[in-house]
Order: C-alpha cells, then structure tokens, then sequence
C-alpha cells in the first residue's frame, strides 16, 4: 500500500509539472517562433505588438507574413524574383499554411526555408 500511495505522489507531481510549465507542445520556451525568425533573418524587426516591421515603414503581423498572406513583396522569394502565394501544406499528421515560392524556373519551395537554404529546387 505504501508503493501505491508513493507511486500515486509521483505521478501526481510529475503531472503538476508537466501542466505549469509553461511549454507549448509545439515549440519549447526560449525557442522563437519560426515567423519571428523569418522577419529578422530577412532583416526586418519584430514589434512588441507581434509585427514584422519593414525597411519601408509598413508593418504585417509576423504570422500573417510567414503565411504569405500579406506584404509578399517584402519576402525572400519576391526579392528573388519569385512569386508569393499562400497555401495549405500537408505535413502528414496535420497541415500548416506557409508562404510558398515559386521561381521563374519553375522551382517551388516554402519561402521560409528557402531564407535559410538560399535555394528553391
């Protein structure tokens, strides 16, 4: 019986950790969001208010941007000479919206990964 009662403290502490640590099962704290990091590695900065604000002075929330779903000519592919569209990618388990590229070669790649890459197959 004693097992059973210190069994059942541990898990119960284990569960109350788990719950109030803050960790987003998605992205773990102190790890910034992939649509923060596409703003700053393009060279823009990131507001307080969740925007990405460009060298021109116009702002677009960071999400929205990473999406492809405002400001495109500001992104990597566009820079480029590419062009922007924002779609639904399936990722097996669950699908993702990302601003996709498309390069006059006909190359299509997530926008985002063609920032770190420098390439769009």
């Amino acid at each position: 019986m004693r097992f059973v009662k210190s069994s059942l403290v541990l898990l119960a502490l284990a569960l109350v950790a788990c719950s109030s640590s803050g960790d987003d099962e998605r992205m773990p704290i102190g790890v910034p969001p992939p649509w923060v990091d596409y703003c700053r590695n393009l060279g823009f900065t990131t507001t307080d208010e969740g925007g990405c604000l460009f060298s021109d002075g116009t702002t677009c929330d960071q999400i929205l941007f990473y999406q492809g779903l405002c400001e495109p000519e500001h992104s990597n592919c566009a820079q480029r000479g590419g062009t922007v569209t924002s779609e639904l990618v399936d990722m097996g388990d669950f699908t993702a919206r990302y601003a996709m590229c498309t390069m006059p070669g006909g190359g299509r790649c997530i926008d985002a990964e063609f920032v770190k890459t420098q390439r769009c197959p």
